[in-house]
């Protein structure tokens, strides 16, 4: 086992570990759009499917490895379909990435103006028990995710912010986009998460700030009406802010992620720490898959000892002798295919169809071994045998 691993650490080159990371964060956010978007179950069922997959690959099982190749064509469409979000989501969030890394770091003010106009309003409703939601948009676009709404444009303020969350207001049950100064949308209809664990018997409010989260980088804020407490949801989590100190922090921690700075624990630090036997699991795949379908798939020549079978021998003949009694067959293929190849894996059958008696050389070709399937034939040694026959005595 120790040669083993020294003689793959010798066959890893920096463009290998390259590949594995690369096909690490691919699967990564593969995971987590799953696991976000509740697609846990079928994230385990996938991996079962999978593992069977590989084992049926690794022992040979022909039939089962091709009715798995079809399989994994229809899931994979059908993946495409039922989690279509999470794979605009990754798109989207490519080309945000790219934009920012072109545009560099963005300085922040230590405490905008609309830190301190949203921590006051929010406080204040929660001091009355006026329910209210309010989002922040992060990188991404959330037009898709937002139904319904009323466009306003509005310079934000505690006494517009109060009136649209009034109780008395057509539109209070709904949320409001808040981007920089401005109130872009009120009475928006966001998305409901079904992750019971968060949601800790919370209500709608709670539900669709999840949800959002779930589906997008915003930071949704809420008062409830029940508790008078203040909620923030981000990364597909939810907590309950203690105090307007801790909103304060919460929000401007957000806004210092969107514009591309670093504080001492941001939320992406946090996401990583949650996220770590995710990015593990990821990882880990990654490695498993280069190691069967790009390591193991490197071609090898190996050379099998195998004993000559015969056939076809008439009846009215015996064998006095061979020589030799085995071959010598040298084989390619992927490293995979050896895996469970032995010298006994191999036939090798010498046709004696119309001999007579004497001396008869036969000529073992292609046609006459058997090989195991994913291997090519390349030599055999020697490429004859020679048989010594005799006429069968008669019974007296």
């Amino acid at each position: 086992m120790l040669s083993r691993l020294i003689d793959l650490s010798g066959d890893i080159g920096i463009a290998d570990i390259v590949d594995v990371i690369v096909v690490a964060v691919l699967i990564y956010w593969v995971f987590r759009g799953l696991v976000r978007s509740k697609g846990a179950l079928t994230l385990l069922g996938l991996g079962i499917v999978s593992a069977l997959y590989l084992l049926a690959r690794l022992v040979g099982l022909n039939l089962v490895t091709l009715i798995f190749e079809g399989f994994f064509t229809v899931i994979v469409v059908a993946l495409l379909i039922i989690f279509q979000d999470e794979v605009k989501r990754f798109f989207e969030q490519v080309a945000v990435r790219s934009l920012r890394a072109r545009q560099g770091r963005v300085p922040v003010p230590a405490r905008p103006a609309e830190v301190d106009i949203l921590v006051r309003t929010l406080s204040d409703l929660a001091r009355d028990r006026v329910g209210a939601l309010v989002v922040l948009p992060g990188r991404e676009n959330l037009s898709r995710h937002l139904q319904g709404g009323v466009e306003l444009q509005g310079k934000l303020s505690e006494a517009l912010l109060k009136s649209l969350f009034d109780p008395h207001s057509i539109g209070h049950d709904g949320a409001a986009v808040v981007s920089g100064n401005t109130i872009v949308r009120f009475s928006c209809r966001l998305p409901l998460s079904e992750n019971e664990a968060e949601l800790a018997g919370r209500g709608t409010r709670h539900a669709a700030a999840l949800g959002l989260s779930e589906r997008a980088d915003a930071l949704c804020l809420v008062v409830s009406e029940e508790s008078g407490s203040i909620s923030a949801a981000s990364g597909g989590h939810i907590e309950k802010v203690a105090d307007s100190a801790r909103l304060t922090h919460v929000i401007e921690e957000f806004l210092a992620g969107t514009v591309g700075t670093a504080t001492p624990d941001t939320p992406k630090r946090a996401r990583f720490r949650r996220d770590l036997l995710l990015r593990i699991g990821a990882l880990a795949i990654a490695a498993g898959l280069w190691f069967l379908f790009v390591h193991e798939s490197t071609i090898e020549y190996r050379s099998y000892s195998v004993a000559v079978e015969r056939t076809g021998l008439p009846e009215n003949l015996v064998v006095q002798s061979v020589q030799p009694t085995r071959v010598v067959v040298t084989v390619s293929g992927p490293r995979r295919a050896f895996y469970l190849v032995t010298d006994r894996s191999f036939t090798a059958v010498a046709k004696l169809f119309n001999a007579t008696a004497g001396t008869l050389e036969v000529g073992i070709s292609p046609a006459e071994l058997d090989l195991p399937d994913g291997l090519t034939f390349v030599n055999v040694t020697p490429r004859s045998v020679v048989f010594v026959l005799q006429e069968r005595q008669q019974e007296q």
